[in-house]
């Protein structure tokens, strides 16, 4: 559930747009780990497991943890788009 939102905040959805996003979008599948075969999480839940992270102060602390790591690795997420940089 951790990885939809973290979908969720790169590509700037609503629950029912990630919703439907995760439903037909192959790749939102694969970085969740999702088969074909196996039914998207409902926008309720999504909206659920976030509140819970929030009410536990845990969803921004989360965030900036994993926005550092892509960082000091030279990645870039900017709503949709990662960027790669080369080392110097």
């Amino acid at each position: 559930m951790f990885k939809i939102l973290i979908l969720q905040v790169w590509y700037g959805l609503s629950d029912e747009a990630l919703e439907k996003q995760i439903a037909r979008d192959l790749m939102f599948r694969r970085f969740i780990d999702l088969s074909l075969s196996e039914n998207v999480a409902d926008h309720s839940n999504i909206w659920r497991f976030r509140q819970l992270l929030n009410t536990e102060s845990l969803l921004d602390p989360l965030l900036e943890q994993i926005n550092t790591h892509l960082e000091q690795n030279s990645i870039i997420v900017s709503l949709g788009s990662i960027n790669i940089k080369e080392q110097s």
